[in-house]
């Protein structure tokens, strides 16, 4: 599988403290980065379309209603392309769950095993991103999301996702 390449990190990646186990589903955050969707890779995407039938039952609505009809032509994504989703009526991401906090797509990986590609890697990253090649932090951080918090993280961003990062991406630098 193709990943993407990266071959420099911010220097503000490195001094950022990590999430803690307990992520997005335990926090305080009102979900404040589902509310303007998402840009699915391609991989993903064809994921969401093999599990369709279950996200569809989860969140109420066809799948192909959850996304702007054209890529984004953008080859710096898994599988070469991205799309990106709606907005729904509840202002969250059409992949949003209907009632309550998160992402289908995280319940159903946990509760489903399904395969963890199946969630975007904008998603998967959160708070980091990728830029020009670059590892960055995401530029629409909010203060009441556990990724912000500065009490008790002793491992960096990099250290806590670092599962995640190696899992999209090629690295072409050193990271710790």
């Amino acid at each position: 599988m193709k990943k993407i390449r990266i071959v420099s990190i911010d220097d503000k990646v490195r001094a950022f403290r990590g999430i803690d186990s307990e992520g997005c589903f335990a926090t305080r955050c009102d979900d404040e980065c589902c509310k303007y969707g998402a840009d699915v890779d391609k991989e993903s995407y064809e994921l969401i379309l093999e599990y369709k039938e279950l996200i569809e039952r989860e969140i109420g609505v066809k799948i192909e209603e959850c996304f702007y009809r054209k890529w984004l032509n953008d080859d710096h994504y898994l599988g070469g392309n991205a799309k990106q989703t709606r907005v729904g009526k509840n202002g969250f991401c059409m992949l949003h769950m209907p009632q309550g906090k998160g992402c289908v797509l995280y319940k159903l990986v946990r509760e489903k095993n399904l395969p963890r590609r199946i969630i975007p890697s904008i998603c998967r990253l959160y708070p980091l991103t990728w830029k020009d090649n670059t590892l960055c932090i995401s530029e629409d951080i909010y203060p009441t999301c556990n990724c912000m918090r500065k009490d008790g993280f002793s491992k960096s961003i990099l250290q806590t996702q670092m599962d995640e990062v190696e899992d999209i991406f090629d690295l072409q630098v050193e990271f710790l």
